[in-house]
């Protein structure tokens, strides 16, 4: 199995010191067959389901090949980093944002701050798919 490193660039004030830490993530690798997510990074989503019940955040990565989200400041575990001595930063006890899976958040519609659902239509114009909101209408990014 190939591990590769996960660097979270964004992360939270509730995270600690992201930079010292490496989620194992042989489980969610980017680079295989893709699946039709409606769920984007920089998408604002509440947590339906699980220990962060109602909160919400932000999507700052996304494993479309495993259906799984990182959001901001959810999902918090605990990791051990290795201290580095050629960057001379200490380890210790870190917290990380871990995957959540898709079917646990639901986009936040950006006119009224509530959970929608998403659909896809083509634009008329450029011929491309856009999402829309189904409760009130709005073009997503």
């Amino acid at each position: 199995m190939r591990s590769t490193k996960l660097w979270l660039e964004n992360h939270s004030p509730l995270v600690a010191d992201v930079r010292f830490c490496n989620v194992l993530s042989s489980h969610y690798s980017e680079n295989t067959t893709k699946t039709n997510m409606k769920i984007h990074k920089n998408d604002n989503v509440k947590i339906i389901a699980g220990k962060d019940k109602g909160k919400t955040g932000k999507v700052l990565r996304t494993f479309p090949s495993d259906d799984k989200v990182i959001v901001q400041g959810m999902n918090i575990q605990k990791r051990h980093a290795k201290a580095k001595k050629d960057t001379k930063q200490g380890g210790g006890v870190v917290d990380i944002s871990a995957p959540i899976h898709v079917s646990n958040v639901q986009l936040l519609d950006p006119k009224t701050s509530k959970p929608t659902r998403i659909s896809i239509v083509k634009d008329e114009t450029t011929k491309k798919n856009i999402r829309v909101a189904k409760k009130s209408g709005t073009k997503l990014k």
